[in-house]
């Protein structure tokens, strides 16, 4: 396994280990409303206006991009994600426990999880038969026709099946919803239809072909796309429209677009109702980040070893307490969750009398790891009734702010601006839940000096 990781040599001694460090957290992980990647399919005047309204101020705080973190964005972004989560997942099904209390290898394999393993399994077979050249590829991709099909049967309930998704797992600006995106295709051709009605007593008339490039435009947006993009492209067709109507001009196509403003207000209370679910979503990134360092705690545990084992020792501990220390309080819980598989593979494997697990070595790491897990584990009560008291916090600012929302008037709907000022509220209250998610579980508990471990 090669694993590209930072290396610090301690006390003159040939050791190699991962320096860990605290992690950032990325809003735009969460709540993105970007359309810069629809660019690549737009090159007009239109696509760079929309962008243009659509651009968002920095927030002044920045959590998600401190100096020392940047330097280290390349180690977390080596694997695929889809494929290092379900390799940590099946990792700690073996050897872990899923929430620290039920017992070891207790778990059960939901026809939802074989689809998962399915899809990741498909998606790296698909990359090695593209690599393949001439009759044998053909032959093998013949024998694959089911698992085509399984493929494109998953493909299609992940897309269709998102309008089915309940509001505590939609994610508004990153989920796909393609059934709900469907309904604007009608009002939009219909519109357009008429616009090519007036456009031809109207030759080149200039407010006309703006309309019509933005429709084309819209309606060009892929179906998978989040609703988030979506909408925003309707309140840019809108305040064309309202641009026209300033001006004087008096084209008849009022009733075509009238349908279109209940379905963008219809469109806002989606983003509304999907706002308290994206607290869950900031917990799961947390532990998504936490996950990465799986490949750095594995080469803590299974380095060169040294020939003096007291050092190894007092390195292996002086290591795991910094990755212990290190971790937010949203990280904590899966940051004990990942030495607890490991002290599971290294009992395993030395019970199996495996010839890696039969040395001096692991029955030190098996200890320490014992140890520095049994020790940090009896914080996790207070962690996890820390959290509960931050989110009920938020919770009920949240709950204030879309109530507010929800008692503005449809012209408000309509408005990019007034989205985007919206948004800026819902953004501050995220940023304050991160932020508190953020602070150092070794801040938090306020300690004075590093754990010593009792051998």
């Amino acid at each position: 396994m090669s694993v590209k990781v930072k290396t610090n040599v301690k006390g003159g001694h040939d050791v190699q280990e991962y320096k860990f460090k605290p992690r950032a957290f990325k809003i735009k992980s969460v709540l993105d409303v970007d359309i810069s990647a629809l660019g690549k399919l737009f090159s007009d005047d239109s696509f760079m206006e929309w962008q243009e309204l659509l651009s968002e101020e920095e927030c002044p705080e920045k959590i998600e991009a401190s100096a020392e973190d940047k330097s280290l964005e390349e180690e977390w972004n080596l694997f695929e994600e889809p494929s290092m989560n379900s390799m940590i997942h099946t990792h700690n099904q073996l050897f872990g426990s899923i929430n620290l209390t039920q017992d070891p290898q207790a778990f059960h394999i939901s026809d939802a999880d074989r689809l998962l393993l399915f899809a990741d399994s498909y998606r790296l077979g698909a990359g090695m038969i593209k690599g393949l050249k001439g009759l044998h590829a053909s032959s093998l991709d013949a024998k694959l026709v089911p698992e085509h099909l399984l493929r494109l049967c998953f493909e299609h309930e992940c897309i269709v099946g998102s309008s089915q998704k309940r509001s505590s797992n939609y994610n508004f600006y990153k989920d796909s919803n393609a059934p709900v995106m469907a309904k604007m295709v009608k009002l939009l051709t219909t519109l357009r239809q008429q616009i090519l009605v007036l456009l031809s007593e109207w030759e080149d008339h200039p407010a006309l072909k703006k309309i019509m490039d933005v429709i084309d435009m819209i309606l060009a947006i892929p179906m998978d796309t989040p609703l988030a993009k979506a909408l925003s492209g309707l309140q840019f067709l809108l305040n064309r429209a309202r641009l026209l109507e300033e001006n004087g001009s008096k084209f008849p196509f009022s009733d075509q677009l009238q349908p279109i403003i209940p379905l963008v207000c219809s469109w806002q209370k989606m983003e509304f109702d999907s706002w308290p679910a994206l607290l869950d979503e900031i917990q799961d990134q947390y532990e998504i980040n936490a996950a990465k360092l799986w490949f750095p705690l594995y080469s803590v545990l299974h380095h060169c070893h040294p020939a003096d084992l007291a050092a190894y020792e007092q390195s292996t501990i002086e290591s795991l307490e910094e990755f212990i220390q290190t971790s937010s309080v949203g990280e904590f819980r899966r940051r004990l969750q990942l030495l607890f598989a490991f002290h599971g593979q290294i009992a395993h494997g030395i019970c199996l009398e495996a010839e890696s697990y039969v040395s001096p070595w692991q029955d030190v790491n098996l200890k320490i790891l014992y140890n520095v897990f049994g020790y940090y584990v009896q914080f996790l009560p207070r962690i996890v009734e820390n959290i509960k008291v931050n989110r009920r916090n938020i919770e009920k600012e949240l709950t204030d702010v879309v109530k507010l929302c929800q008692w503005e008037r449809t012209e408000a709907c309509l408005s990019i601006e007034n989205s985007k000022r919206t948004r800026q509220k819902f953004k501050k209250l995220i940023q304050k839940y991160t932020v508190s998610n953020s602070g150092l579980f070794f801040h938090l508990e306020h300690f004075t000096s590093v754990l010593r471990v009792v051998l």
